[in-house]
């Protein structure tokens, strides 16, 4: 989970969620406290763990990504996801990373010209 101070700690709540970690507790967390551009990004994995989190952060304006199925070993938690229309996109893995170079290169721009200006 992350906290309202933005810090990430493991929790044992909510004891109804049945995976531990969870990525949907973590997406969910990030969608109520980060206060910053977001990118995220679900991978393969099996069930649906993620799925609702990454519909949370899409609704919360993040760019929201889902892993192909092609390019997935199991394609179970990136389809719910799609299924949901939690993803912006549902990508192959090597787009996937073209896409976090270009958002962190973004970043890096944008944190530049505000320590420029003394921001």
């Amino acid at each position: 989970m992350m906290n309202s101070e933005c810090r990430l700690y493991y929790n044992v709540e909510p004891r109804e969620t049945y995976y531990r970690p969870s990525v949907d507790v973590f997406f969910h967390s990030v969608a109520k406290y980060w206060q910053y551009p977001i990118t995220a990004i679900l991978l393969t994995g099996m069930g649906q763990d993620g799925a609702e989190g990454l519909l949370a952060l899409r609704g919360a304006g993040a760019y929201t990504i889902a892993q192909d199925e092609k390019t997935s070993a199991v394609f179970g938690m990136p389809k719910v996801a799609a299924r949901l229309g939690a993803a912006v996109d549902v990508l192959p893995i090597d787009k996937i990373s073209d896409v976090l170079c270009d958002s962190a290169l973004e970043t890096a721009k944008h944190c530049k010209i505000r320590r420029s200006r003394g921001v």
